[in-house]
């Protein structure tokens, strides 16, 4: 969506996504290409956060892209999970779930719903997203994302509504 470039390696055969924060140049996800181009990339990364006064960091690396980090001399600090879930032992039953079963039936008491359907209204959903950000000032923008609408109708979205209202959307 605009803000995030492509750092290649040395040999121009790999590369890195990057992203610029006020203080920091980070490398988003593996790098990508050739086993042979990939372990200078950490190394380029942290010479062009340099050259920008920014501290480099990687976020989203798999264990095997940690691994290269390491063996590059970076120090890695897990921040984060992604959340899965496995819809095949998912049981909404489940004593652990009980937070979940409550704001359920609460939203289902004042009449909200989840829609997921193919065809979005991509209209409402840029309504609902001005007002999002009239009430912070800015979208999260980086790794979070910004409204698109283009991008958003090749994605699966999961609405909430009320009385045919569009609430807010995933």
């Amino acid at each position: 969506l605009g803000e995030h470039a492509i750092l290649p390696s040395e040999c121009s055969k790999g590369a890195l996504v990057v992203g610029t924060t006020r203080q920091t140049l980070v490398g988003l996800f593996d790098p990508v290409g050739p086993g042979t181009a990939l372990p200078g990339l950490f190394d380029r990364l942290s010479s062009a956060a340099r050259d920008r006064a920014r501290m480099p960091c990687v976020y989203k690396l798999s264990p095997r892209a940690a691994a290269q980090a390491r063996q590059a001399g970076w120090s890695l600090i897990p921040i984060a999970e992604e959340a899965v879930i496995d819809l095949s032992t998912f049981d909404l039953a489940a004593p652990r779930r009980s937070g979940l079963r409550r704001k359920l039936r609460k939203a289902k008491s004042t009449g909200v719903s989840v829609v997921h359907t193919a065809s979005l209204p991509v209209q409402e959903m840029a309504e609902v997203a001005r007002e999002w950000v009239s009430l912070r000032k800015t979208e999260r923008g980086f790794s979070m994302g910004r409204f698109a609408p283009d991008y958003v109708a090749g994605q699966r979205v999961f609405r909430a509504e009320a009385e045919g209202r569009l609430l807010a959307f995933a």
